[in-house]
C-alpha cells in the first residue's frame, strides 16, 4: 500500500508528519491520511512527498512502485 511505504521511509528518514508536511507544502493533516490510506495524493503532492523524501514513485496500471531516487 502506498501510505505505509510513504511512512516506512518517512520513518526511516527520520521525519516527523509535521517535518515532511512543511517540507512537502501540504497540511500535517493531509500527510497522515495519505498514509492512513484514506486519502490517495493528488499528482502534485505526490511529486511534492517523493522530493522531499528523495525516491521516484511509478504509478503503472497494476501497481505502484517505489524505489530510491539516484
Amino acid at each position: 500500500m502506498l501510505g505505509s511505504e510513504l511512512r516506512a521511509i518517512r520513518e526511516t528518514r527520520g521525519l516527523t508528519v509535521r517535518d515532511l508536511a512543511e517540507r512537502a507544502d501540504v497540511s500535517p493533516e493531509a500527510v497522515s491520511a495519505i498514509e492512513r490510506g484514506a486519502r490517495y495524493p493528488n499528482l502534485r503532492t505526490l511529486e511534492q512527498i517523493a522530493e522531499v523524501l528523495r525516491i521516484r514513485i511509478i504509478i503503472g496500471p497494476s501497481e505502484t512502485v517505489i524505489e530510491p531516487e539516484l
